[in-house]
């Protein structure tokens, strides 16, 4: 709302650039309005270059001159099929339409694409050409746009447009103050709790008939101290089923991204993990008590045997009963085994069961918020706008729930989660992968209940991130292995732990950490 002079105020004021009519309606709260109008007039012009430009500036596409666009992406098996299947489906229709061809080309993952497109970017020997799209976490797109090399969303869409997504997805793609929106959000995810329900519901209820004093619950696995609790039990239970063999118990729970736990926790704990400085590098707070909260609630665990991770993804343990249940991303919703196959290739079915992302019983409810977006490269701006053409097409709820009804990614615009809400019933007598119906299922109720959290990417933040995961995962295992071997046969694993996992090692772990992860002389 304006307020001009002598108290002569403008209610309305709305103009579109986009379509054919130009309109333009204007009421004011005073006999004289009909003076303004060369004020307005006036004020029109002024407003045109910042309104406009999404507008009547466009760029004009023609399907007799069709315009080629590559995309690189990190989605493989029936991700991949079901990206592909759009993009025919597009090529086909508006793009025909349009005079767009998308080209979809997939990497190994999105490592693979950041050590590509700064390859490409740098223009090192047999790299290849930079795309027009790529899929790319805020790390890389960070450096890329510091390069000059990315073209903010914000030049093709209006600010309305923009609206029509999460927007928190949105934020996470605003790498600066007055960056505009650089990732653009095509596939968003959080982290939930997988669970083989099957072999945990069996263990549940063996051990609380054997076990009045002390049940356990479902509603433990809320909380990381319940899910600690949970474990220790779990490694008694096993163990006891073979009395012959000491300290033999099995591992319950795994995470597949350490860093992640490490990152979020300290955020439910009213704390940053990162500290950023003044000139935007970064480094971790390892004096915040978080850091032993980290360590007493994953690495202890770990070294223990009552946590585990014995394959690359911890999905892939779910497979061999190695664990029951772990903490993995809704996009692996697909990937959970519809079966365990033993040693002995006899295989029995089992049931998924999702909950929530866990908290710690003084923390607040908030998970991780993930998921490549897509960026675009400064080229042509026909090839530009054509990029954003084909994203937005791409984005629109249709084909966007289409998408995470068979991947387990998030919906992005807000339009489509409500259908979601109200459809996903519908879905479920539909051939779709029931583990993904579930895991959106929890999801959406997780956007009620948990605050998604993601960092805002500073310089080689991933980089320190990465090395943090590494040095975790390298040490923990490295312990694991000393406390298995210095196990006496007559001692249990709890009574040994309380000597072994004590304050001097956990020193020990934070000088390793803070000397080569950090580089702390």
């Amino acid at each position: 709302m304006f307020r001009l002079r002598n108290n002569l105020t403008l209610k309305l004021f709305s103009f579109s650039f986009f379509g054919r009519n130009h309109a333009c309606s204007c009421y004011f709260s005073s006999r004289r309005a009909s003076c303004l109008k060369p004020l307005l007039f006036t004020a029109l012009l002024l407003m045109m270059p910042t309104l406009s430009c999404c507008g009547s500036n466009l760029p004009k596409l023609s399907k007799d001159k069709p315009v080629g666009i590559n995309i690189w992406h990190h989605y493989l098996g029936e991700q991949k099929v079901s990206f592909d299947n759009l993009v025919a489906e597009f090529n086909s229709t508006v793009g025909a339409e349009s005079g767009i061809t998308v080209k979809a080309f997939s990497m190994d993952n999105t490592g693979d694409i950041h050590a590509r497109l700064l390859a490409s970017a740098n223009r090192e020997p047999g790299s290849s050409e930079f795309p027009e799209i790529a899929t790319a976490y805020p790390s890389t797109a960070y450096t890329l746009y510091n390069m000059g090399m990315l073209v903010p969303f914000d030049k093709y869409m209006t600010k309305q447009e923009l609206d029509k997504y999460v927007p928190s997805f949105i934020e996470e793609g605003r790498l600066t103050e007055d960056s505009g929106c650089i990732i653009f959000p095509i596939s968003k995810s959080t982290e939930i709790l997988y669970i083989n329900y099957t072999f945990y519901k069996q263990f549940l209820d063996e051990y609380n008939q054997a076990n009045s004093s002390k049940k356990l619950d479902e509603d433990m696995l809320n909380t990381f101290e319940g899910i600690l609790e949970t474990a220790a039990a779990y490694f008694e239970w096993t163990d006891a089923k073979t009395p012959g063999i000491p300290n033999d118990g099995k591992a319950l729970f795994g995470l597949d991204a350490a860093s992640n736990f490490a990152i979020v926790s300290y955020k439910q704990l009213n704390s940053d993990f990162f500290i950023v400085n003044s000139d935007n590098t970064g480094e971790i707070d390892l004096n915040n008590p978080t850091m032993k909260t980290i360590w007493d609630s994953y690495v202890a665990p770990m070294i223990k045997g009552h946590f585990g991770a014995y394959s690359f993804y911890r999905s892939e343990d779910a497979q061999t009963g190695d664990l029951l249940m772990y903490i993995g991303s809704t996009a692996g919703a697909s990937f959970f085994p519809k079966a365990v196959t033993f040693p002995d290739n006899i295989k029995h079915n089992i049931e998924l069961k999702v909950m929530p992302y866990p908290s710690f019983e003084k923390g607040k409810k908030i998970a991780v918020q993930q998921g490549a977006g897509a960026i675009i490269s400064k080229s042509t701006p026909e090839k530009e706008y054509a990029s954003v053409v084909f994203l937005k097409w791409l984005t629109e709820p249709e084909r966007n729930i289409d998408f995470v009804l068979r991947t387990g990614y998030l919906p992005v615009t807000n339009e489509a989660i409500e259908i979601l809400r109200q459809k996903l019933p519908e879905y479920k007598s539909d051939n779709i992968n029931e583990n993904v119906v579930k895991v959106l299922e929890c999801t959406l109720g997780m956007m009620d209940t948990h605050e998604f959290y993601t960092y805002k990417p500073f310089k080689a933040s991933d980089d320190l991130r990465y090395s943090f995961e590494d040095k975790l995962v390298s040490f923990t295992g490295s312990a694991r292995n000393e406390f298995v071997e210095s196990l006496p046969d007559n001692v249990s694993v709890d009574r040994f732990a309380d000597e072994y996992i004590n304050d001097q090692l956990y020193d020990q772990f934070i000088t390793e950490v803070r000397h080569e992860v950090l580089k702390v002389k």
